[in-house]
């Protein structure tokens, strides 16, 4: 009896991780998915001093929010005692950054189409790479929706008129920053917080050489209030974002990315006026279905847990994470 209450205990336990995981990745691609409606009001900024800006404000919020957290403290304190883990923030940092500065421009450019485009290539990316390197696993519904989502990719690229660099830039740096926090977890907001701190002094320096061009035309007020919410907006969905990756797999987080960029494409398309060709909606179309069949399962997948298998036998089935 007591030991299989304690595998009751470990497989509630998981399951609780990983609804927190599932709500965190959710809420993180909500804030991500509304971004090109802010990133417009700094256009009178050049792009790499919005990126630098970027880079300094949402340095300042992470560390506001470690600095707040002693167990944060703590934790930031043994990272930085760790030169391996301060070698994987340090690659992360950098793939962090170059993500954000190829999206900035594809969205004040005036392609939050195509950039919508690199977050629909990105989550198949980090599936196959949780799967390709970390041995994870789909099941078979979550195999069909990757299978429906690689022709929607190929019809949205082919409707989009020419090879999209930008896209596939942005879905390489995400991908590629998603299978580094995986590989070698650490704690969300001291992570968070040291990845930022190794751009920090990049995005100091483009701002203080840029002179008065750093803050381009946006009045003094406008900038006391989207400055800090810049990097509000930022670290946030990059807090939650690390937090998921602790509790869920690379291929479920992967997989919940799609929420984004749909809500991306429909700004791009509804509220920018760019244009999308009949086979690009077509894509969009895939994309939707693939999005039901991964939805349909992942319900399926609770409701099993909690009315199927013994709990003992649930708990073997369950990675730990």
């Amino acid at each position: 009896m007591a030991h299989k209450d304690r595998h009751e205990g470990l497989n509630e336990g998981l399951n609780e991780g990983r609804k927190a995981g599932t709500a965190y990745a959710v809420v993180g691609q909500l804030i991500w998915g509304t971004q090109p409606l802010f990133w417009p009001l700094l256009d009178a900024m050049e792009t790499d001093a919005i990126v630098a800006h970027r880079v300094v404000w949402s340095f300042v919020v992470a560390g506001l929010f470690a600095a707040a957290h002693p167990g944060s403290r703590a934790d930031a304190a043994r990272l930085l005692r760790s030169p391996a883990d301060l070698r994987s923030l340090a690659v992360g940092g950098v793939l962090l950054g170059s993500s954000w500065a190829v999206y900035v421009y594809a969205v004040v450019s005036g392609r939050v189409v195509e950039a919508s485009l690199a977050l629909l290539i990105g989550p198949i990316a980090g599936a196959l790479l949780g799967v390709g390197l970390l041995r994870e696993r789909l099941s078979g519904p979550q195999w069909c929706a990757c299978a429906l989502a690689v022709p929607a990719l190929a019809v949205l690229t082919v409707g989009y008129g020419h090879v999209p660099w930008l896209a596939f830039a942005i879905a390489g740096t995400v991908a590629a920053y998603g299978l580094v926090r995986k590989r070698r977890p650490v704690p969300a907001v001291a992570g968070t917080a040291i990845e930022l701190a190794v751009l920090c002094p990049v995005g100091l320096a483009v701002i203080l050489c840029g002179g008065t061009r750093a803050f381009g035309g946006v009045s003094p007020i406008a900038l006391l209030v989207l400055l800090p919410a810049a990097g509000l907006i930022t670290a946030v969905p990059s807090l939650l974002r690390v937090a998921a990756l602790g509790r869920i797999p690379l291929s479920m987080f992967g997989l919940l990315g799609y929420v984004n960029p749909v809500i991306q494409l429909s700004i791009g398309v509804g509220v920018r006026g760019e244009p999308m060709s009949a086979a690009s909606w077509v894509g969009f179309a895939l994309v939707c279905c693939a999005l039901a069949v991964f939805s349909a399962d992942a319900l399926r997948g609770r409701r099993g847990t909690r009315t199927t298998a013994p709990a003992h036998v649930r708990a073997r089935r369950q990675p730990v994470e």
